[in-house]
């Protein structure tokens, strides 16, 4: 997640990208941005925080990603960062990251089951991208995906039909053990009018550089 915010932060206007965290440290996060940006290690970005800042400020084009970090942030603390993102004209967020969906807050009567709980939450997501712009949510996949190349949609964690009825592009990242440095990608839902048919059901696969944050292309390798 942390590549592909950097990637489109370069890419941004006048706006930001609202990234809404309540999975780890909001530290952690910036840090592996930072990697990201910067193709730097860790001790890299240690070695002087100011000088880190400045490279990865210049590199995006300006102060493009504001953190809204929240453990226990619920779908209103979201609506209300995406409003005060929208008061102000120089940060108006036109993307939103969700990480992690089923983690956020609200809906939590006690007449429903979790499952329901986590389809409204969709649709109350749902609701904000028609009105802010597009929104982007990450979350886990369960135990039916473990091992697993290219995981089905249904292995999506806490939901049978709810999320996925609700989401116009579903990527789901597969990995297996013999391939600890692999991840396979495949997009198995894409409702955008910008798909080409032939890739619909096509997956690929990437490596990853863990101390850097960054993918590695697989094109001329085994995977093509």
């Amino acid at each position: 997640m942390s590549t592909q915010v950097v990637n489109w932060a370069k890419q941004l206007g006048d706006g930001c990208i609202l990234y809404c965290n309540n999975e780890e440290s909001g530290g952690r996060i910036v840090l592996r941005q930072m990697q990201a940006a910067l193709n730097w290690t860790s001790e890299e970005v240690m070695k002087d925080v100011d000088v880190t800042f400045d490279a990865f400020t210049e590199k995006l084009g300006g102060d493009k990603i504001k953190m809204f970090d929240k453990a226990n942030m619920s779908i209103y603390d979201i609506q209300a960062a995406v409003e005060r993102c929208e008061s102000r004209h120089d940060m108006k967020a036109e993307i939103i990251i969700i990480d992690n969906l089923y983690k956020v807050h609200g809906f939590d009567q006690k007449n429903i089951s979790t499952i329901e709980r986590y389809g409204r939450l969709a649709q109350a997501v749902r609701e904000l991208a028609k009105q802010y712009g597009p929104i982007i949510c990450a979350s886990q996949l369960d135990a039916s995906a473990e091992d697993k190349k290219f995981p089905d949609l249904s292995s999506l964690y806490g939901s049978k039909t709810a999320i996925q009825g609700e989401c116009d592009v579903a990527l789901l990242i597969g990995q297996i053990s013999a391939e600890p440095n692999t991840r396979f990608l495949r997009a198995v839902k894409n409702k955008l009018p910008s798909a080409t048919p032939e890739f619909r059901s096509q997956g690929c696969a990437v490596g990853m550089d863990r101390e850097r944050a960054q993918l590695i292309s697989h094109v001329g390798g085994p995977y093509v």
